[in-house]
């Protein structure tokens, strides 16, 4: 996998994209995949995979052996095939076949294509009882290729490949045949239904009348060609080069494109906020709300050759690596774990129009999303402090202003995720922005804080004001559904996520009898954030003069705290509960999400021990880290997604708090 800003890549070993039903590959954008199928081949078949490399994020090497070592004959034994690409405003790739022999050899390579344009929702695994209409692919003079799809959201979408040199053939695939049944069509009554388990959507889709893995779905493609005639000792060079462009169908039948390049591809949909407009879509002539216009260009994006995009992304990694704190420990493996942990953050950060900002992961989260987003900053300020000030910025920016049931958003509250892609547009999803996530809001407030604290900014935190304001006032407010001043969660729509903090799966949150929790629901972290929340807001405060505003939140924080050790804690377990349900009944179970209540210090001292005690006792401890769920507890399931899983940011999380209460060595 290769990414940069919006743009990224997904392949197997071999660097392919097989486009078969099912699979995750291809390359994407804004929440398209633009490319579903690119294959290398050879006459005889498969190529073999010798290494591959991808260690720096935006860019790979990949070295091929024309079939596997046992069947070689002949001079093609000394072929070497070796693959590198990068990701510029595109995909750009050198396919560089050498014969390392010493005598002459001919080799007849096939690149495969295909353009399915799905959204990400169906990549992972909704399905849909209709879709846009696809145009047969066409060829662009002699070394170019082109795939459309018109959307049912009015977008048009758009793949251009071109090769250097042309190739000798190309063969036009307006509809691949399909290899086995063809995919199910899920029942129209249930299409368009996200699954309730956030990050566990695709799994809800799952259905075993899918067609097999192995079948390809029957979308526009094409193969191209090239007889490569290599004397002893010499090479034979292929360059391809993918763009990609979406945008508005006008009515007359002319589209709005925006090309895909080093810009985010939340332009074609921009973002609001502080440098972005929000809006409303115009398809041709049909009004299609809720999603952000889009303005761009027309025409083919000139992408640079693969030196240059080479040689740029060399310098955008050294400048990156510029502008962090050095980490130097005296073991060298661990300093080489620190590098790489540095170019892997750098692959999850986009530009949404104010400065990078981390997002949940790649491929299925290349979004904002809140929580995640809102942690990582957090867990990056030592690092590189300017992406929390992104973050706040563009969350700011997305922040709720109204009530809307359909995307779950209220006044002040900060959003779960953002998608763009095609079903955004046409409403199947409230995914543009969707709000469902209580803790977001909290952890906003606690990242405006942590980063005051940590660079001293008061120009950011008075830009910020009227949103911290706004935040505090939904926590006051539309998030304490009762009044008694717990912020807790019931969705408003059925089509939201039932689970509303970070174990969002629909069984996340269970007793300890399997039973599932009954909302509203007040989750004990969330507590622990809005209590730190208010905490850093006195703080920003009173820095800004406000000793009045500072006062109350202090007041309410203290209030908070006194009244969740007297309702929380379990007699039984020695613990505290993972959560209220309804009529403020004690969720018991013993989980990690107490443990998040250290980092926000709401436990009194005299608690500390006791919760490190069950933290690290063998029902919870695995050797690996934390387990979400106690393996005692009745739910406990070791591969579940939030019942016995071992998560790295709720183990960071405590590990922190364990540390902030004197059991650093735990």
């Amino acid at each position: 996998m290769i990414k940069h800003d919006g743009v990224f890549l997904v392949t197997n070993a071999a660097g392919d994209a097989p486009g078969k039903v099912g699979d995750p590959y291809g390359l994407f954008w804004g929440d398209t995949r633009f490319l579903s199928r690119y294959e290398l081949t050879t006459d005889d078949g498969q190529l073999e995979v010798v290494a591959h490399s991808t260690r720096s994020g935006d860019r790979g090497r990949i070295v091929l052996l024309p079939g596997p070592a046992s069947s070689w004959r002949g001079p093609e034994r000394e072929l070497v095939i070796e693959r590198e690409r990068v990701i510029r405003g595109g995909l750009i790739e050198r396919i560089r076949i050498a014969n390392r022999g010493n005598e002459p050899c001919t080799l007849r390579l096939w690149v495969h294509l295909a353009a399915d344009f799905k959204d990400m929702f169906e990549v992972r695994g909704m399905r849909r009882p209709r879709r846009g209409t696809f145009e047969a692919p066409q060829r662009h003079a002699a070394d170019g290729l082109h795939f459309a799809y018109t959307g049912l959201d009015g977008w048009r979408y758009e793949t251009e490949v071109r090769f250097n040199p042309a190739p000798v053939e190309v063969v036009l695939e307006p509809a691949q045949a399909v290899q086995g049944p063809a995919q199910a069509v899920q029942d129209p009554g249930k299409a368009g239904e996200p699954a309730e388990a956030g990050h566990e959507a695709a799994q809800a889709a799952e259905s075993t009348e899918q067609a097999p893995a192995m079948s390809r779905p029957a979308v526009p493609g094409a193969r191209a060609a090239f007889v490569c005639w290599l004397k002893p000792k010499s090479e034979y060079v292929i360059e391809v080069q993918v763009a990609a462009r979406q945008g508005a169908v006008r009515p007359e039948g002319q589209a709005e494109t925006a090309a895909l390049t080093d810009a985010s591809p939340h332009d074609a949909v921009a973002p609001g906020g502080p440098g972005g407009e929000t809006g409303e879509t115009t398809a041709g002539g049909a009004t299609v709300s809720g999603v952000p216009g889009s303005q761009g260009r027309s025409g083919p994006y000139p992408l640079p050759t693969l030196a240059a995009a080479w040689a740029q992304a060399e310098a955008d990694e050294a400048a990156w690596r510029a502008g962090c704190a050095e980490w130097q420990t005296d073991n060298e493996e661990v300093n080489a774990v620190l590098r790489q942990a540095e170019r892997d953050l750098r692959m999850l950060l986009n530009d949404f129009g104010h400065g990078l900002m981390p997002v949940a992961g790649v491929p299925w989260y290349a979004v904002p999303f809140g929580r995640d987003s809102l942690i990582t900053s957090l867990q990056t300020l030592p690092l590189r402090p300017d992406l929390a000030a992104a973050t706040l910025r563009t969350l700011a920016g997305w922040q709720g202003k109204s009530h809307d049931a359909w995307r779950d958003e209220a006044p002040g509250k900060i959003l779960h995720e953002l998608r763009t892609g095609e079903i955004v547009r046409t409403n199947e999803v409230p995914f543009g922005p969707y709000f469902g996530t209580v803790d977001a809001t909290p952890l906003f407030l606690i990242l405006a804080g942590e980063y005051w604290r940590w660079t001293g900014d008061d120009g950011l935190i008075r830009a910020l004001l009227p949103s911290l304001k706004a935040a505090a006032a939904w926590m006051d407010n539309d998030g304490d559904l009762d009044g008694d001043g717990y912020v807790e969660y019931h969705r408003r729509h059925d089509g939201g996520l039932a689970n509303q903090g970070w174990k969002d799966s629909g069984d996340g949150i269970v007793h300890r009898d399997g039973r599932l929790a009954e909302p509203p629901i007040a989750l004990s972290e969330v507590q622990g954030y809005v209590y730190a929340a208010r905490r850093h807001l006195a703080d920003l405060l009173e820095a800004l003069g406000d000793a009045d505003g500072a006062a109350y939140q202090r007041e309410r924080a203290a209030r908070l705290k006194a009244a969740f050790d007297r309702d929380f804690w379990v007699a039984e377990t020695g613990f505290y509960a993972l959560a209220l349900e309804r009529d403020k009944r004690q969720v018991a179970s013993v989980t990690t999400n107490p443990g998040h209540c250290l980092w926000s210090r709401i436990v009194p001292a005299e608690r500390a021990a006791r919760l490190a005690e069950v933290l690290l006792s063998p029902d919870m401890f695995s050797g690996y880290g934390i387990r979400t769920l106690a393996s005692s507890e009745h739910a406990y399931h070791p591969l579940s997604y939030h019942r016995g899983t071992v998560w790295p940011h709720d183990n960071a999380l405590i590990a922190l708090g364990l540390a902030r209460y004197g059991f650093g060595e735990a």
